[in-house]
């Protein structure tokens, strides 16, 4: 069978540093000691739940306050995001790192239960037999400068990044394209004379559905964007036996993707009185578990559309929302923890966010990818199973999880439906 999906990219942190250095720093370009010793072994299936649930309630705050785009669709990477500001924790200190450990719920995790618990999720989410799915990390240093040894260590040893010189900006948009199989391109708009290093995340994966729709089945109908418009899109169709939970006010169907079925995507439609921005705006991550866990094996008939989209934000003012300041702020910044001031001219500080998607939804299956780029700069009820009719033919929700990390890789809103021209 033609594996053919989701590109889970992802995350793309680029951790851009301020580059102003003393000239007589020598360069290691951020290379791992091989000398470093072992770390203690910690049992991360203690607190990987608790992390997990961190990361994927990150994820709804993402979907419920960032704007769409032209089609006023959002969709987002949790699980990219989430690992790149956590590479950057790594280096935070004092009220910085206060104010990262609140907007990230890392209350009751300390730095090296949250890093081990990272490099866990990277080996099960790397470990599916009936899909391909890779966690790439890279990290790009300015060769005059070098990484503290405790943050070198701590990084290289969860993340296990490839390491590259930092020069301009091509190297690494070629490595995001490559990791991302072309979907996510010029992540890394510009390198300047005080960026001092990235830290880059991409995560592929490619699969089919469980179920594939039939081609022959596909038909244009209409979609109801709103109330007084529509447009017609492409329409799959799918007679088959699949996880299905209904409620009062919405249906929710769950879509298996590789022959065991850990990854798949579930799609929540919301009843016509209910709009989807309302609905999204009073989930939580525990309604969310909830209605998995309710989902039965119910043979039905579900109709859905076949399109494509392209999703970018800034992620600055969400994360600022959430309390974290003074990681933005370039006389306030601690990031003494990373680098050491000595190296530099003026004062660390993350400058700019910037996250990348890509969604391609078809009767084969999934392609999705996403990056994250982190820039830090120098201061200058339950239903019996009959059977079940599910069209969706207005603005739905749909996430794409890990059922055995409990991990969302991907979420959006879906408003309109189209495809890219």
């Amino acid at each position: 069978m033609n594996k053919r999906f989701v590109i889970f990219l992802i995350l793309c942190l680029s951790l851009l540093f301020s580059a102003c250095g003393t000239d007589d720093n020598s360069a290691t370009g951020g290379n791992i000691p091989s000398d470093a010793p072992p770390s203690t072994k910690i049992d991360t299936s203690v607190l990987v739940n608790e992390a997990n649930q961190a990361s994927n309630h990150l994820g709804f705050q993402a979907l419920q306050r960032l704007e769409g785009n032209e089609e006023d669709n959002i969709f987002v990477s949790p699980i990219s995001i989430w690992l790149s500001v956590s590479m950057a924790y790594n280096g935070a200190g004092r009220e910085t790192k206060d104010e990262m450990t609140k907007a990230l719920q890392l209350r009751n995790i300390d730095l090296q239960i949250l890093n081990k618990h990272n490099a866990s999720m990277m080996e099960q989410l790397n470990n599916h037999d009936d899909v391909e799915l890779n966690i790439l990390n890279s990290i790009w240093l300015r060769p005059k400068f070098t990484f503290l040894e405790n943050f070198e260590q701590q990084v290289t040893e969860s993340y296990n990044p490839e390491l590259g010189p930092l020069t301009t900006k091509e190297p690494m948009n070629e490595w995001v394209r490559e990791k991302t199989n072309g979907k996510i391109t010029d992540l890394i708009e510009k390198v300047d004379e005080d960026h001092v290093a990235f830290l880059l995340n991409a995560t592929y994966f490619n699969g089919d559905w469980k179920y594939p729709f039939d081609e022959n089945n596909t038909e244009d109908d209409s979609f109801n964007i709103d109330e007084s418009s529509s447009t017609e899109v492409p329409y799959m169709s799918l007679d088959e036996e699949l996880p299905y939970w209904e409620t009062d006010e919405f249906q929710a169907v769950a879509l298996p993707y590789g022959e065991e079925g850990n990854i798949q995507m579930e799609i929540f439609l919301p009843n016509e009185s209910i709009e989807l921005q309302e609905f999204v705006n009073k989930l939580t991550l525990e309604d969310w578990q909830n209605w998995r866990e309710s989902m039965q094996e119910t043979v039905g008939s579900l109709k859905m559309p076949k399109f494509s989209l392209e999703y970018k934000s800034e992620l600055k003012n969400f994360f600022q929302a959430l309390g974290m300041e003074k990681a933005f702020d370039k006389h306030e910044a601690d990031f003494t923890n990373m680098i050491d001031p000595a190296q530099l001219r003026g004062n660390l500080y993350i400058s700019k966010i910037m996250h990348k998607t890509f969604l391609q939804v078809d009767e084969k299956g999934t392609e999705a990818a996403g990056a994250t780029s982190v820039e830090m700069k120098e201061e200058s009820a339950i239903v019996s199973p009959a059977p079940f009719q599910m069209e969706v033919n207005r603005p739905f929700l749909l996430t794409i999880s890990d059922n055995e990390t409990d991990t969302i890789l991907f979420m959006g809103m879906i408003h309109e439906p189209t495809s890219i021209d």
